[in-house]
């Protein structure tokens, strides 16, 4: 059991790294990545679940990473940006099926968020700002993560598998399973 905490501890570590080096980027000073990052070590939901092994952890600093990253592409224009954004989408994706609901807020990013001409990167994002490459990124940007997702599944041959298992999340959900809220059982 040491093990595997000590895996979703360093995810933990990493969803610090993240919201650290975003801060400080975003406010320009190190000692607002400290308050960042000490707000979230106090959040509730990081204390209760840094330490157990289960996938929220893993979904918070991946999703995180997703984002941050598209931030910074869309400042920066940089290739590695937009590869590691991906990256992060298809970890997110492979950690937990409730990732899917960051694949539109993703893409919508990535697209209406294009980077700026005053950003200051002479790549060759600024000179191609049409619609065509905009899709040609979104398209990239999916297969990568879809990549990712196919690695974790150790590149099964089925290749719906993933679909299979994001539909059978509630195969088995009762709707009429009683629900306690405030000393009193309800159904559905």
């Amino acid at each position: 059991m040491f093990w595997s905490r000590l895996a979703v501890l360093a995810l933990g570590i990493l969803l610090g790294l993240v919201v650290f080096q975003w801060s400080r980027r975003l406010h320009g000073h190190p000692g607002a990545g400290l308050l960042s990052l000490f707000l979230m070590a106090m959040e509730p939901t990081i204390l209760a679940h840094s330490h157990y092994v289960h996938t929220d952890v893993a979904l918070a600093a991946f999703s995180t990473m997703a984002i941050y990253f598209l931030w910074r592409f869309s400042e920066q224009a940089k290739l590695r940006h937009l590869l590691l954004a991906s990256l992060g989408l298809g970890l997110a994706l492979a950690a937990k099926f409730s990732a899917i609901f960051l694949v539109p807020v993703f893409f919508f990013l990535l697209f209406f968020q294009w980077p700026a001409d005053n950003s200051g990167a002479r790549v060759f994002f600024h000179a191609h700002r049409s619609l065509k490459i905009r899709i040609f990124a979104a398209a990239a940007a999916a297969l990568l993560a879809g990549f990712i997702v196919q690695a974790c599944y150790l590149f099964s041959p089925d290749l719906s598998l993933y679909f299979k298992g994001l539909w059978s999340v509630n195969a088995n959900h009762d709707p009429n399973y009683p629900i306690y809220i405030h000393g009193h059982f309800f159904p559905g």
